[in-house]
């Protein structure tokens, strides 16, 4: 496991979090027009669920004692993994599961009890499935493949119609995780210079 100091971990987080919203704010000036631009946006939620595994150790206290980060080891460069975390956190999902943890790189779910949801497995097969999509999306965004059927599949003829709306929302998110930071308490100006990365975006209406 990683060990990281409450203080590095901090200033870890604000790096991941602002180079998420710098990520969002290169694909919203390339223009919904490309097709990098959507590879991105994927990149920029990676970077998102990599800072919640931050997020959990990164409160200085006075005491710098190395804490755990259990996931940033072995599944910070595993692609699948820290979208499905970006993914959990951007659902708010947190009324009904209390956790998404990861072992040998496969999920798991507590959910809380009273919420009347039981089937944790079709909440987890949710997750990879988006996930999956998403990380062939982004390779999409960049190379040139071939589909089961022989057709290619050329970066700049593939149709992405919904991503105006995947730039809006992912400029969201980083917001979201801005708020969430505020509102426990932190007041670094840090908080707000990132926001301004992406600000204008989220001044445009909701594309949907």
């Amino acid at each position: 496991m990683t060990l990281l100091e409450p203080s590095k971990a901090r200033e870890f987080w604000f790096a991941l979090v602002e180079n998420a919203a710098r990520l969002v704010a290169d694909a919203d000036t390339i223009g919904p027009a490309s097709p990098r631009a959507h590879s991105l946006v994927i990149l920029a939620l990676e970077e998102l669920g990599k800072a919640q595994w931050v997020a959990r150790i990164s409160w200085p206290s006075g005491d710098e004692a190395p804490l755990e980060t259990p996931y940033l080891d072995k599944l910070g460069a595993s692609h699948r993994q820290k979208l499905m975390q970006a993914t959990h956190y951007l659902d708010g999902a947190a009324e009904f599961v209390s956790e998404l943890r990861f072992f040998r790189g496969r999920a798991e779910v507590d959910l809380r009890p009273g919420t009347g949801a039981s089937d944790t497995s079709q909440y987890v097969e949710y997750l990879e499935n988006l996930a999956e999509a998403d990380n062939k999306g982004k390779q999409r965004g960049f190379y040139v493949d071939m589909g089961e059927d022989g057709s290619l599949l050329v970066p700049h003829e593939i149709d992405r119609p919904r991503l105006a709306d995947d730039i809006w929302c992912a400029a969201d998110t980083v917001k979201s995780m801005l708020v969430d930071r505020a509102l426990m308490g932190d007041s670094d100006p840090r908080l707000e210079s990132i926001e301004a990365l992406v600000a204008h975006i989220l001044a445009r209406s909701h594309p949907s």
